[in-house]
């Protein structure tokens, strides 16, 4: 789970640190932020986010969210 707009460092250069790191590259990376501004979304999307979710949202809307961006992760269990 990252915000964008943190006061002591921007969200997109964590993404781009989390991007760039070998052991954390491939984690999903689910973007929760109250602005839906689509330049935004776009570069935070070309980052490789796994979700991008725009706050404010009831808590069954959080759920399916974050449960959409991590089922790719999650192995099947039979």
């Amino acid at each position: 789970m990252l915000d964008l707009k943190m006061p002591k460092v921007d969200g997109i250069e964590v993404l781009k640190i989390i991007r760039s790191t070998p052991h954390l590259a491939d984690i999903p990376v689910i973007v929760l932020s109250h602005f839906s501004i689509e330049a935004e979304i776009h570069r935070s999307r070309i980052l490789g986010i796994s979700q991008y979710i725009i706050k404010p949202l009831t808590l069954k809307e959080f759920i399916k969210e974050v449960h959409q961006a991590v089922e790719p992760f999650v192995p099947c269990q039979a």
